[in-house]
């Protein structure tokens, strides 16, 4: 028998394994039909609602990172995550 690791977070104990043992329980389930990624899709969600919020507000890229006080190239993180 393996010896599980744990860790409580916010009062809730979380199992920790090898991520390879991840990844074969993860193959095993398998992903339900319409399933996505959450990071994936939350980077494409808020790239998109920023270009929005950016474009209503009349700004480019440039612009909106310049009032940001950011290089254009970080302005345009999330847009790339998407």
């Amino acid at each position: 028998m393996t010896h599980l690791q744990t860790i409580p977070i916010a009062g809730t104990e979380y199992v920790i394994i090898p991520k390879a043992e991840f990844q074969s329980l993860h193959r095993k389930a398998g992903v339900p039909t319409g399933s996505v990624e959450a990071l994936e899709y939350g980077r494409g969600i808020l790239g998109a609602r920023l270009r929005e919020a950016r474009e209503h507000a009349q700004l480019t890229q440039t612009e909106l990172a310049q009032k940001l006080r950011k290089s254009q190239a970080l302005s345009a993180v999330p847009k790339a995550g998407g």
